[in-house]
């Protein structure tokens, strides 16, 4: 579980450092090859959150090291 620690931690520095998200491992932390994360991004524009967390689900999906699953955006 190390090494899945090390290879997410780059993952979601890298979604960070490209989208403004707040991202998190939220599932599956004691499973390897898995893992389930919560991204979350603030604005007073609905049609703006939406656009930042399909990009950031876009980069995430492009990952050679990742396989993106299933994706899901709600807006509160």
């Amino acid at each position: 579980l190390k090494e899945k620690r090390g290879r997410l931690a780059r993952v979601i520095n890298d979604l960070r450092k490209t989208h403004p998200i707040v991202v998190a491992e939220v599932g599956d932390q004691n499973i390897w090859g898995r893992a389930g994360l919560a991204a979350a991004s603030l604005s007073t524009d609905r049609n703006l959150a939406t656009r930042v967390l399909e990009a950031a689900a876009d980069t995430l999906s492009r990952e050679n090291e990742v396989e993106l699953i299933y994706h899901q955006i709600e807006l509160v």
